[in-house]
């Protein structure tokens, strides 16, 4: 009898312990913040990427979204990259696409006045659950068509 009550003790002091280490470890710890806002910002690369592939006139919605574990990111989007910020880690890519968040009104563009629309629109920030309008127009540059990639904040 001794020795049943010696293996269900044994067992039930086990079963505390894995529970205790269990809690310890959490599911949460094997989450890295920064290779998940690495993995939004690779998601956002390969949604530009394709917009800019399917040339004038393509437009597509992309939802900024939260870090695997709920928390928030913060996303601003410069002329020539990305970065993304939460839980006080930072992550920067750079896109290869220059990307501009004015609208053009249609009238011909250089560079001198593209410089200049750009500066003015300064930067893009959106949080999780906003949406970005991604798209690529033909805009009539140096008495050129030339596709130039856009972004906006979905309203």
């Amino acid at each position: 009898m001794d020795f049943v009550i010696s293996k269900v003790a044994m067992s039930i002091c086990a079963l505390l312990v894995v529970s205790i280490i269990g809690g310890l470890v959490g599911t949460n710890m094997f989450i890295r913040p920064d290779t998940d806002l690495s993995g939004i910002l690779d998601t956002l690369f390969e949604n530009v990427q394709a917009t800019v592939r399917s040339g004038t006139g393509s437009m597509m919605t992309w939802i900024v979204p939260c870090l695997s574990g709920g928390k928030p990111v913060e996303l601003s989007v410069h002329n020539d990259f990305v970065r993304t910020v939460s839980e006080g880690r930072t992550y920067v890519m750079c896109l290869g696409v220059r990307l501009h968040f004015w609208i053009w009104d249609g009238t011909p563009l250089n560079d001198t006045r593209l410089e200049a629309l750009d500066d003015e629109a300064g930067v893009l920030r959106a949080v999780s659950g906003q949406a970005l309008e991604i798209s690529c127009q033909r805009i009539l540059f140096d008495n050129e068509l030339k596709g130039l990639a856009f972004v906006h904040v979905a309203r």
